[in-house]
């Protein structure tokens, strides 16, 4: 029996051979056309909320009203995962990418013959780039809330409405500041308002949080915000924030670390008069018109102190007793954003009889607050509407409708109408190395930034229209 089964098994084996060998084909054959994709590129740069624009520029005999398109990217889930994101069907691509600043992103594109259900792809490699790491970021104010333009020196080009545009989000409230976040390299952008804000990843301008989503409770906090200590280029700078005369402060240095919860208990009253050294954040205390200090490296964020004068007897001025109001105050930086410990502030200061000041102090680590210089400004040099920023070398810059001032930090002397522009200046910023200065005027519709080469006694570089009232500007 098991001899006639292997005999079976071997007549069919040779049948099937035979078969096989005899089989002529009859079958119909359809010779597809090609889709010549050669003069498509193999890799792409894109920029992070700008359209990419990549021509199907294909060669085939197909129809065209026998194609459909598709691109779209395959991101992979797991290890056997993979979710298809189809962007656009159109022939032509341009569209922003749906993606985060990244390399080697895999695109697909995608040629779909419908007559003859056949699939042709182009693999494309696409890198996406983001223009935010350096340039000139611009707080407005447009249509009663916070809006935001950046001005790319990394990848030129002005960026206009980025909260709406890139972050897709919107702020409640007037927007009061803006500032980067982290010791060395800006991580974190922050975009206060009056009723909040937010934290956002400043490469991307995409939102982490809210700010009143770091306050463990807002049972104590006294609404509207008036300010903050947000920019941090030194060690152990913890973030504040100024609402109803009091200072909001937290453990942790970042911004994600801990909590806000309740105010510092004292007898002070601030709203954004703030400046930092490496070791100490200054304030003015309003209340009793004075200057106070929080310990920013010793671990005193949660008290505030006193600053006595290490030598009454050469102070310019007393500390703790000022007779003026604060309207301005700022640690020199270096060029690179870092505020050292020898660095000097200048703060400027007005008195009841109207009288504006020029106010010149360090603080340092071991030798205290060391008053240097006081002088009364010329009278009608500047006026509450002012602005004021400091270069990493030599000057402060002042204005006063649309003139600019500049105080030389190592003669002590001021050269009046320095510049002149040719509206009133709303807005004032500089560059880390100091050679630019950002001017913003009014243009009746708007704003207009005005780029000036400060090597090159004010020739204008650049001037960009800002459609909305420019609040506060930062090069990054």
């Amino acid at each position: 029996m098991k001899n006639l089964q292997q005999l079976l098994y071997g007549l069919v084996v040779v049948i099937l051979l035979v078969s096989c060998q005899k089989d002529e084909g009859n079958y119909d054959y359809i010779e597809l056309p090609e889709v010549d994709f050669s003069k498509m590129p193999d890799d792409i740069n894109a920029i992070l909320g700008a359209n990419l624009i990549v021509k199907g520029d294909i060669v085939t005999t197909i129809p065209e009203s026998d194609l459909e398109y598709a691109w779209y990217f395959i991101e992979h889930h797991g290890s056997s995962v993979y979710v298809v994101d189809t962007f656009s069907v159109e022939k032509d691509l341009n569209v922003v990418l749906p993606l985060p600043a990244g390399n080697d992103y895999v695109m697909y594109y995608t040629v779909h013959d419908i007559k003859n259900n056949a699939r042709y792809d182009k693999i494309m490699k696409v890198d996406v780039t983001t223009p935010f790491t350096t340039g000139w970021a611009i707080l407005k104010e447009k249509n009663g809330m916070a809006e935001l333009d950046f001005i790319s020196e990394t990848i030129e080009g002005h960026y206009k409405d980025v909260l709406t545009n890139i972050s897709e989000v919107s702020l409640n409230g007037k927007p009061l500041q803006l500032d980067m976040f982290d010791w060395d390299i800006n991580s974190f952008a922050i975009v206060l308002t009056d009723e909040g804000g937010a934290f956002f990843e400043a490469s991307s301008w995409k939102k982490i949080f809210d700010v009143l989503d770091r306050f463990r409770t807002i049972d104590h906090l006294e609404t509207p915000f008036t300010g903050g200590f947000l920019n941090n280029h030194g060690f152990n700078s913890k973030p504040l924030f100024f609402a109803g005369g009091k200072i909001y402060a937290k453990g942790g240095y970042g911004p994600d670390e801990s909590w806000w919860e309740v105010p510092v208990v004292a007898d002070y009253s601030v709203s954004n008069c703030v400046s930092r050294t490496e070791n100490y954040i200054i304030l003015f205390d309003e209340k009793n018109r004075r200057y106070i200090s929080m310990d920013i490296w010793f671990g005193g964020i949660d008290e505030i102190f006193d600053i006595p004068v290490n030598d009454p007897v050469t102070a310019a001025f007393d500390p703790g007793n000022l007779e003026k109001d604060c309207i301005w105050m700022e640690t020199v930086a270096a060029n690179n954003g870092w505020v050292g410990a020898d660095h000097p502030t200048i703060a400027i200061l007005k008195d009841d009889a109207g009288v504006y000041y020029l106010q010149k102090f360090r603080q340092g680590w071991f030798d205290g607050f060391t008053a240097e210089f006081e002088m009364a400004l010329p009278a009608g040099s500047i006026d509450d509407n002012s602005r004021f920023v400091n270069n990493p070398s030599t000057f402060t810059y002042l204005t006063q409708g649309n003139k600019i001032h500049r105080f030389n930090r190592q003669t002590d002397g001021v050269q009046l109408d320095y510049l002149s522009m040719e509206a009133d200046i709303q807005e004032i910023g500089i560059d880390y190395d100091g050679n630019v200065l950002a001017i913003v005027i009014d243009n009746g519709s708007g704003s207009t930034l005005i780029m000036l080469d400060l090597l090159n006694e004010g020739t204008e570089l650049a001037r960009y229209n800002i459609d909305a009232k420019v609040v506060d500007l930062k090069y990054i």
